[in-house]
């Protein structure tokens, strides 16, 4: 129920009874907006919410990370390493330098590497979801962040790269790029795929 107040010398303010309390216009608003604002998050939540249970479920824990966005891997590159010498030849490419690889027993584990290539600003790589299926393995990144240089008008092209160490899996690898528009809409396409070994 909406009724108008009217008070000598002072402005008609909308009322709205809600229960046994009377709101004013500025009350109003800010419920409308709370109502309005549940009535679209929930169904988004929602599906938000299914996704993750799911992943949860078949979720693969990484035992070690390693991040860079100055790798010597220019191009876009997606790997599996499963022995000592591939990984001291990826090692190397990917630093640019001679060092001592990091330790990894390939007897029980592996690497899976992503090398974003090139991109001006764009600062990490960011895994979204390590998941396992019946048949294969999933792995889901996103581009985010910025340097710091975009605040002060440079312009600086980076070389992201994420390696990850996990158990070993001998099932069929998956990546996807996760990109979200300027609606913030998220798309995921499927990049890449290493066959089962």
């Amino acid at each position: 129920m909406t009724q108008t107040l009217g008070v000598a010398g002072a402005a008609c303010l909308p009322l709205r009874t809600v229960g046994e309390r009377t709101l004013r216009y500025p009350e109003v608003a800010v419920l409308n907006r709370r109502l309005l604002l549940l009535v679209f998050l929930v169904p988004v939540l929602a599906a938000c919410g299914d996704e993750r249970i799911s992943d949860e479920q078949g979720r693969i824990e990484v035992l070690r990370q390693w991040e860079s966005s100055d790798s010597g891997i220019r191009r876009r590159e997606f790997v599996r390493i499963t022995n000592e010498q591939e990984w001291e030849e990826l090692w190397g490419r990917h630093t640019g330098r001679p060092e001592k690889t990091p330790l990894v027993d390939f007897t029980k584990d592996m690497v899976l590497g992503v090398f974003a290539g090139e991109d001006y600003n764009i600062s990490e790589l960011k895994l979204i979801s390590l998941t396992e299926e019946d048949d294969l393995i999933r792995l889901r990144f996103a581009k985010g962040g910025l340097s710091d240089d975009i605040f002060y008008g440079n312009l600086r092209r980076l070389s992201l790269a994420a390696l990850y160490r996990i158990p070993h899996t001998g099932k069929k690898i998956i990546f996807e790029e996760e990109q979200r528009d300027r609606h913030n809409k998220v798309t995921c396409t499927e990049v890449a795929e290493l066959p089962s070994l």
